[in-house]
């Protein structure tokens, strides 16, 4: 079982004088479990790979397969787009999570709501009766999020779930989509990869339309060049160790988290006295 996309190509506008590609020749496999983080400067691709992958738009060439499918079987792909405001219609916030497990007829409709509001940290009891046009940014985006995991989705795409959050809200949009990863493969779209690196299994670079990078973290940690090339920055905390390394420090492999980077820095510069 897996979400899988296989050399996509898009055009907007073909076959006029105003085409424009979005993406060339690219492919990658989400499975259940999975974090699979899609990278990229700003008009790279990354929107028109998420619209390809969850079967709002058909690719010019290449294929979208879910579970061996084609996209549009509802439930089994879920998105939730960069601006929150744009998916809510319901006059409370319950109503608008509801209606997705409640069109699908799930039998357990009002719990998968109320369990979707708590694990974005907004309980039905004192979130549920408001209007959605009333939250702050930083709500109506863990609503939004809310919205598509009630439906329990086996894929779950974000578009930068984590932009414009403040702390509270960044933690608890990552503690929801730790959750979803427990039944379904997630794919996050962002322009701050730091927070996801530590627990993503793969990393798509894209860079005008097409992969400069395709790999584990661990490749992504060991040869960066390529990831740097696309216009991405690594974290401070690798570049610190990359640059050492660069210098002829003996580190042997780079550390994403802060302790055991701190550790190989120590280590390499006791060596080089």
């Amino acid at each position: 079982m897996a979400l899988v996309a296989d050399a996509l190509s898009y055009t907007y506008g073909s076959g006029t004088a105003f085409a424009a590609s979005a993406l060339t020749d690219v492919s990658l496999a989400l499975e259940p479990g999975e974090l699979v983080l899609v990278v990229g400067a700003t008009g790279s691709g990354k929107s028109t790979l998420l619209r390809l992958l969850s079967g709002l738009l058909e690719p010019d060439a290449g294929t979208v397969l879910v579970d061996g499918e084609k996209p549009g079987r509802p439930g089994r792909v879920g998105i939730v787009f960069q601006n929150p405001e744009t998916q809510f219609f319901a006059e409370t916030v319950f109503d608008d999570v509801l209606f997705g497990p409640r069109n699908l007829r799930f039998p357990d409709a009002e719990d998968a709501a109320r369990e979707a509001l708590a694990s974005v940290g907004l309980p039905a009891e004192s979130f549920g009766d408001r209007s959605p046009f009333t939250l702050s940014g930083g709500e109506a985006r863990r609503v939004a999020v809310a919205d598509v995991l009630a439906m329990r989705p086996a894929y779950l795409l974000l578009d930068e779930p984590t932009a414009g959050l403040d702390r509270e809200g960044r933690d608890a949009v990552l503690a929801a989509i730790a959750v979803a990863r427990e039944r379904a493969g997630v794919l996050v779209v962002t322009h701050d990869p730091e927070q996801f690196l530590p627990v993503a299994t793969r990393v798509l670079a894209l860079a005008s339309g097409s992969a400069a990078f395709d790999g584990s973290v661990g490749e992504l940690l060991e040869d960066p060049v390529p990831y740097e090339r696309a216009g991405l920055s690594l974290p401070d905390v690798v570049k610190a160790q990359v640059l050492a390394r660069a210098r002829g420090a003996a580190i042997s492999s780079i550390a994403l988290d802060p302790v055991r980077a701190a550790a190989n820095l120590a280590e390499a510069r006791g060596a080089l006295r």
